[in-house]
């Protein structure tokens, strides 16, 4: 069941039943709230909200993202999707983060967009931009490119390791080199070019859905004067 955003007394929240990460979202007291419970938790867990005992939901889903709306820098979407990323700068942290957030639905993903711009209304500017093929085309194509180089120089190492190369596995983090090396091992060049040609085919798929149904991104960003 697709919890479209309950409302109760000034909290809004949503339940991604259908999720893996992110099951929780709730707009609270000026608050955007992130949690994941367990699927047998989540309605132990949004009962708690309504009550306001954010204390209590951490023993329950363990880690839980709690920004208040000043932490809030930044935040974009693809109209198009159901995710939506929220760039943020806790007080307690010296560098800034950010969260994706995937809704079950378009429609949910639309509710907390909008709750999310009247929390840092004033503060936050909204902006659209339509992507044209081209621009949703460089993504894809840079994925393509690092996944081409990318199998050429497993492929070629794979080749080397299979003609007798000894790889150098001394120095600092030795155990990923040699896990490494034990994964050229396993995969040979023949495996690494098809490894890496999987990899390719979900690129051009990717760059085939996006060339053919480019984003429409919304953006909200600070407002002139606010940082």
């Amino acid at each position: 069941m697709v919890d479209p955003g309950q409302q109760s007394g000034g909290a809004r929240i949503w339940m991604n039943t259908g999720g893996v990460f992110d099951r929780l979202v709730a707009v609270i007291d000026g608050r955007l709230l992130v949690a994941n419970p367990q699927p047998e938790k989540l309605e132990e867990a949004a009962e708690m909200l309504r009550r306001r005992d954010i204390s209590a939901l951490s023993q329950v889903v363990g880690k839980t993202i709690l920004l208040e709306a000043d932490e809030i820098r930044r935040i974009k979407s693809n109209l198009k999707g159901r995710d939506l990323t929220v760039k943020y700068k806790q007080a307690r942290s010296d560098k800034a983060h950010s969260k994706e957030i995937t809704m079950d639905s378009q429609t949910m993903r639309d509710q907390v967009l909008q709750e999310l711009e009247a929390l840092c209304q004033g503060r936050l500017e909204r902006s659209e931009v339509q992507f044209s093929p081209l621009r949703a085309a460089v993504a894809p194509f840079v994925m393509l490119a690092i996944t081409g180089l990318a199998t050429w120089l497993v492929t070629a190492a794979a080749r080397d390791l299979e003609s007798g190369g000894e790889p150098d596995v001394s120095g600092r983090h030795v155990w990923i080199k040699r896990l490494f090396v034990w994964v050229l091992d396993v995969l040979g060049p023949t495996g690494g070019m098809i490894v890496g040609g999987i990899v390719g085919l979900i690129g051009v798929l990717w760059l085939v859905r996006r060339t053919t149904n480019p984003p429409l991104m919304a953006t909200l960003t600070p407002r002139d004067g606010n940082s």
